[in-house]
């Protein structure tokens, strides 16, 4: 959590220059960070917690229902790799920022995903 923090502190007071080149040469693998931390919920709780936070501090820059919504999709697309009690702690997380019909609607997109891929 603290790293979340940081970071969002960091680049709030930063300067930014945006290159056109495409610089991310990282390739994924089964030991990078990104993969542990999404199996273990890590990910999304911190997401979570560093929106909310950027979203006060801002006075509400974001659309929330719509990116918490797009965010619950990435997180129910990859839900059977997160252990059972952080999968419980972050959807409840979650239930307090997307209305049900939209929860539904994003998990039955997801399932019709895994069935379409079989």
């Amino acid at each position: 959590m603290a790293t979340g923090f940081f970071g969002v502190k960091l680049v709030y007071s930063a300067t930014f220059f945006i290159s056109g080149k495409f610089l991310s040469y990282f390739r994924k693998h089964a030991a990078d960070v990104t993969t542990k931390t999404t199996a273990s919920g890590l990910r999304f709780k911190e997401e979570l917690q560093a929106i909310t936070y950027l979203n006060e501090l801002l006075q509400g820059f974001v659309h929330k229902e719509g990116f918490f919504a797009y965010h619950f999709s990435n997180f129910y697309s990859v839900r059977h790799m997160i252990p059972k009690q952080a999968y419980q702690e972050i959807h409840s997380m979650y239930a307090e920022k997307v209305p049900l019909k939209e929860r539904i609607i994003r998990q039955c997109r997801a399932i019709a995903g895994e069935l379409w891929k079989r």
